[in-house]
């Protein structure tokens, strides 16, 4: 049996969505688990160790949970709620689940990631985005830039104790989802790419494309990595007139299936990745119940 834990969207975070039930056919055997990301409690403690009682292996973890301009209600850690759900809960979690992961040969973790990295900045200082008033289009290029770091620094740091893990990046394009059709409708860009997800977006089937070859497709075994992203042809500038970010970004929702290099030169540094990683590790332990150790350490988890 191939056990891949899939994440899909909350209805902790979207009281008022449904929540999203249904999975790409493939012929994989997927375990569907309902977490709360939004924010570091019991909700992904409970997600992880539910997983661990079956008992089963764990070949693939797909972080596929996200959100963009959504209401502006901060996590009750006062985390900024795009930033919580898309980047900080995703952290959590696979620490939560790499010792799993670590034992069980040749497994992956797939990160979604987006087209919009190029325009991905990081408030060094405020990394839960504590400070943000308004989340949108900004922080979600930021948690998507996170996400994209994340995995280059922890697939280095997996490589480095000898594990076969492999981490991908993979983005879906634009695919007309819940994710755009609940934003907050207040704010002028999450109308803006809501029309725009309407008029180019392709299905939500054909996104999950590139997340389900990565976490499924044997001739990928070992190519996991920073240097590798995935999805449709994408392209983007970064540009911040007066501070802000604007959505500079391009794609034709072609071939999903095909590598891309990423764009945002933060991606490709080294020694930004390491930093992001160390702080991420320390913001999370400061609020999280299951304390979590850095990929490569002894682990202290504790209540």
């Amino acid at each position: 049996m191939i056990a891949v834990l899939v994440l899909l969207r909350s209805s902790c975070f979207y009281p008022h969505a449904p929540f999203v039930s249904s999975a790409p056919s493939v012929t994989s055997t997927y375990i569907i688990t309902e977490s709360a990301l939004a924010c570091l409690n019991r909700d992904i403690e409970d997600c992880a160790e539910q997983f661990k009682a079956r008992n089963l292996p764990l070949h693939g973890l797909i972080n596929n949970i996200g959100t963009e301009n959504p209401p502006d209600i901060k996590s009750k850690e006062g985390f900024d709620p795009t930033q919580a759900s898309n980047y900080l809960g995703h952290f959590y979690l696979t620490h939560l689940l790499l010792e799993k992961l670590m034992e069980t040969s040749q497994s992956r973790v797939v990160n979604l990631t987006s087209l919009v990295e190029p325009n991905g900045t990081i408030e060094w200082t405020d990394i839960g985005g504590k400070k943000v008033k308004r989340s949108g289009y900004q922080m979600y290029a930021a948690s998507k830039l996170m996400l994209y770091m994340f995995g280059v620094e922890l697939q280095k740091r997996l490589r480095s104790v000898g594990s076969s893990t492999d981490i991908f990046s993979a983005h879906p394009g634009v695919a007309r989802t819940d994710a755009f059709r609940k934003s907050d409708k207040s704010k002028a860009m999450a109308r803006i790419m809501a029309s725009g997800a309407d008029f180019i977006g392709q299905s939500p089937g054909g996104g999950a494309q590139s997340l389900v070859r990565r976490a499924t497709d044997p001739a990928l075994t070992g190519m996991g990595g920073g240097d590798r992203h995935w999805g449709s042809w994408y392209t983007g500038i970064p540009f911040q007139p007066f501070g802000s970010t604007w959505p500079l970004c391009f794609t034709l929702n072609w071939n999903n299936m095909g590598y891309r290099s990423p764009i945002n030169p933060l991606i490709r540094d080294p020694e930004a990745c390491t930093k992001l990683y160390l702080a991420t590790l320390e913001l999370v332990n400061e609020y999280a119940a299951t304390k979590i150790a850095a990929c490569g350490e002894r682990s202290v988890s504790a209540r």
